[in-house]
């Protein structure tokens, strides 16, 4: 398999075109981390002269393939559970439950512990 680095918005946007496409219809799937990077890419493809490259282009958020990756394997899953994340340890914080490895008193004290 090969591996290509990608440091900057060009090089990111080169390595979208040159991925392999069959004939007669393209077909390009790119993993992004959010969909603003996707957006993003878009926009770098059109004003770097690669509009024509959106066609056939699918970019797909990392949380969006994990899920069909989740349900292509059967595994039961509820899809939104991530964004529940930051209020159950929130709620665990303030609950009376002992952490084992760090002061909940140390974690409260310091800023942007929620």
């Amino acid at each position: 398999m090969r591996v290509k680095v990608v440091w900057t918005s060009r090089d990111w946007v080169d390595a979208v075109a040159a991925l392999p496409v069959q004939e007669p219809l393209p077909c390009r799937i790119v993993l992004v981390r959010r969909e603003r990077v996707a957006h993003s890419l878009r926009r770098d493809l059109i004003r770097n002269g690669l509009g024509s490259v959106l066609a056939g282009t699918r970019f797909v958020p990392f949380s969006v393939a994990a899920g069909e990756v989740l349900r292509n394997s059967g595994a039961k899953f509820e899809p939104g559970e991530e964004a529940l994340r930051s209020a159950r340890l929130s709620a665990l914080f303030r609950s009376q439950v002992q952490l084992l490895h760090f002061s909940r008193d140390l974690l409260r004290s310091k800023p942007g512990w929620e």
